[in-house]
C-alpha cells in the first residue's frame, strides 16, 4: 500500500528537478568520501534546497519565454 502524505510535502516533492548525474556525485563525495563528513541531514538539506532553487529558476525560464510546463 501507498503511504498518504501531507500535501504540504507532496508540493515540495513536485517542485524539485530530479537527482542529476552532479548532484548525485556531490552526494556520494560528501556523505561518504570526505574524511570528517559533515552531518547527513545538512548535506541532504543542502540538496534539497539547491534542487527547489533550481527548479524555480527552470519555471522562471521558461515562463519568461512562453513556454508552458506541464
Amino acid at each position: 500500500q501507498q503511504q498518504q502524505q501531507p500535501a504540504g510535502l507532496q508540493e515540495k516533492a513536485r517542485a524539485l528537478i530530479q537527482l542529476t548525474v552532479s548532484e548525485v556525485r556531490k552526494l556520494v563525495c560528501r556523505l561518504v568520501l570526505f574524511r570528517r563528513p559533515p552531518p547527513r541531514e545538512e548535506v541532504l538539506r543542502w540538496s534539497v534546497w539547491r534542487r527547489q532553487h533550481q527548479a524555480v529558476a527552470r519555471r522562471c525560464h521558461y515562463k519568461r519565454r512562453g513556454v508552458l510546463l506541464a
